[in-house]
């Protein structure tokens, strides 16, 4: 049986999780940010990085008010780091007079959290597939 430190999936593990602490401290530096949006404040979706969190926000009106063209803007700005590096995970829902404002925040010890357990549970039962696989092999005899 291989030790789980020689697995290639072990090692994509690492990298991944060496990506997101990366991310996780670069977003404490710099804010960025990609918009798709119509007109002003009619219709967006947004995705940004910062203060050790990814947020997704979307902004959506009705119908009637949806007929402006697409436009796609992204934004990169240095920040002073004075952010929460554990920030709380959150869902906030807001209505304007026009529009409907919707927002999801993941932090990034919340990512890579996950993607630990993840990497556990898949080594977990890596492990035990590979010893029922080895006790179904009978011992040859002399």
């Amino acid at each position: 049986m291989t030790p789980l430190h020689r697995s290639r999936s072990f090692w994509v593990g690492i990298v991944v999780l060496a990506g997101i602490v990366l991310m996780w401290v670069d977003s404490m530096h710099r804010e960025c940010a990609l918009t798709i949006h119509r007109g002003v404040f009619i219709e967006s979706y947004m995705l940004v990085h910062r203060e050790g969190a990814i947020e997704l926000a979307c902004q959506q009106a009705p119908p009637a008010l949806r007929r402006a063209p697409w436009q796609i803007g992204v934004y990169r700005d240095a920040v002073e780091p004075y952010g929460e590096w554990f920030r709380g995970a959150g869902w906030k829902v807001q209505q304007y007079p026009v529009t409907k404002y919707r927002e999801l925040v993941l932090p990034y010890w919340l990512i890579a959290l996950a993607w630990l357990a993840g990497c556990y549970v898949f080594a977990w039962r890596r492990q035990r597939r590979m010893l029922a696989t080895t006790q179904a092999i009978p011992e040859p005899e002399s």
